[in-house]
């Protein structure tokens, strides 16, 4: 049922005496063709009841005709009065949530300045927390600089109502800065004497391997002399004999005996 029915059938009911008598007026008939026929039944295969029957039927039809024809009648006025309503209610309807879309805007505006304010006060927390955050590992310099750069973050009423929780941040922040400090800082004391011990060991081996290479050096030099000298004699040894066999040759020319030359 739609608006303009509903407004229609309250109207025809608040109205008996009206619109609603046009319509019954036909309980009368409604009655008659009830007590007339409730309970016939025609036989049908009697060619001369059929026509009565579909007379009968006709009878009814023209009574539901003049019905709808006078309901038609009497609604018509009710569904412009429905409509009129309805034009009016939605009149009123639409200047109503006009006002209320203005006190509505007013709110969503303050929302949105509220969130908006949230939204920028915890990214400044946040800005904080994000100071013990390093992409990769940080060495003690870097802590130390993020250390001195969360003590100057200052948190006071200008975190209005979540000053406690930056206040909390900073605190974390510091913490864990101290620790990651105190971390790196004994870090870099183990590398700095394991660095120190390698080196020294490296010290050493290389101090073993120029004793080493000095003492090679000195047994090469050695042998190198022994060399040298056995080679100086042996020259020497094939000088004298080649001089000797001259001597012998010079002799053996002059006609002195053989072994006679550089006698004394």
């Amino acid at each position: 049922m739609s608006i303009a029915e509903s407004v229609a059938g309250e109207l025809v009911a608040e109205q008996p005496g009206t619109e609603l008598v046009e319509i019954k007026k036909f309980d009368q008939q409604l009655a008659e063709f009830t007590a007339k026929y409730s309970g016939v039944v025609y036989d049908l295969t009697d060619p001369a009841v059929e026509k009565q029957a579909r007379s009968d039927r006709y009878a009814i039809g023209k009574v539901v005709g003049k019905l709808d024809c006078k309901h038609a009648e009497v609604k018509a006025p009710l569904l412009e009065r429905a409509r009129i309503l309805d034009a009016e209610r939605k009149r009123i309807k639409d200047g109503l949530q006009g006002v209320q879309e203005g006190i509505k805007s007013q709110i969503e505006e303050h929302e949105a300045r509220i969130k908006a304010r949230r939204e920028a006060l915890e990214a400044r927390i946040a800005s904080i927390s994000a100071l013990a955050v390093f992409e990769t590992v940080p060495d003690s310099i870097d802590i130390r600089c993020r250390i001195e750069d969360a003590r100057e973050v200052v948190v006071d009423t200008s975190f209005e109502d979540m000053e406690a929780q930056a206040a909390l941040a900073k605190m974390r922040v510091m913490e864990g800065l101290e620790r990651l400090l105190a971390d790196a800082v004994a870090k870099e004391k183990a590398d700095a004497a394991t660095k120190k011990r390698e080196a020294e060991e490296e010290a050493q081996r290389q101090e073993v391997a120029r004793q080493e290479a000095e003492a090679a050096a000195v047994a090469q030099a050695e042998r190198d002399k022994k060399i040298a000298e056995e080679a100086a004699a042996k020259a020497k040894q094939e000088a004298d004999a080649e001089l000797e066999a001259q001597r012998e040759a010079t002799a053996v020319v002059l006609g002195f005996p053989r072994g006679s030359v550089g006698r004394r």
